[in-house]
């Protein structure tokens, strides 16, 4: 299992009638960025986004810097990876 990250505003609100919530969704290319670094991760790999990188100040020599062709976006995106150890 791995985690893909990217940081930005996404909008979230409640799906379902009247009578109770359905389900939650999380709308906004934010967030279908950050579903497609999911789907691109490794057993036991962390991708973030370089923006993510910059804004969290990773230290770049713990992060393999790689660019990830994703469907439905338009040009490379440019990552980060980290394998978390003993997974």
């Amino acid at each position: 299992m791995g985690v893909g990250v990217h940081t930005g505003k996404a909008f979230v609100g409640v799906v379902g009638s009247k009578g109770g919530v359905n389900e939650i969704a999380v709308l906004g290319s934010v967030a279908n960025l950050a579903a497609r670094l999911s789907f691109c991760t490794g057993g036991g790999e962390v991708v973030v986004s370089e923006e993510t990188a910059r804004a969290a100040g990773l230290a770049a020599e713990q992060w393999e810097s790689r660019e990830l062709e994703l469907k439905g976006i338009r040009a490379p995106v440019a990552v980060r990876v980290h394998r978390v150890a003993n997974v």
